[in-house]
């Protein structure tokens, strides 16, 4: 799992999830992936038609419909290494 990494000079490190398409399969997968992860700083970004309710994932998770806006990611991510 990680589809990026963030690395800042002092050495923090965050990851960057994205979910773009999806089978239950698939997202069974992630959110046990997901759990393995769960004390590491996480920016995951979730397509709108991904079929589940926005309740349904962590909080801070970005929703995104076509385009994951870098301007979403920076500020999720500066939350996430304040942390």
């Amino acid at each position: 799992m990680r589809d990026f990494v963030f690395r800042h000079a002092d050495g923090r490190s965050a990851l960057l999830e994205i979910i773009g398409y999806w089978t239950p399969e698939y997202l069974e997968a992630k959110k046990k992936t997901l759990a393995l992860f769960a004390g590491e700083p996480i920016v995951l970004a979730v397509a709108e038609t991904v079929g589940q309710e926005p309740a349904s994932w962590p909080p801070g998770t970005i929703r995104f419909k076509t385009v994951l806006r870098i301007k979403d990611v920076l500020a999720r991510l500066s939350e996430e290494m304040r942390g």
